[in-house]
């Protein structure tokens, strides 16, 4: 078995995974702000720490998402493009 072969497709799977791992953390925040959003469409948000209140557009988190949702697919297809498969 060519170790170094093995260890870089190691090392490929868990950027993957990690990646992955960011999407699905996305997908919850999306779902979390389509829960949260009012009906004027904004979302309240409170820091903890401080007790200050935040409103602000939900457009502008879930555009902020998508949008970082798609840089991540495109670095995972990167990645998947690194290991080949015969």
């Amino acid at each position: 078995m060519n170790k170094q072969k093995y260890s870089k497709l190691l090392n490929t799977f868990e950027e993957i995974r990690i990646k992955k791992d960011a999407v699905d953390l996305l997908a919850a925040l999306k779902t979390v702000l389509d829960e949260a959003t009012e009906s004027d469409g904004t979302v309240r948000i409170v820091i903890d720490r401080n007790k200050q209140v935040l409103n602000i557009p939900a457009s502008l988190l879930k555009d902020y998402i998508q949008t970082r949702k798609g840089e991540i697919e495109v670095e995972t297809d990167t990645l998947l493009d690194k290991v080949t498969v015969v």
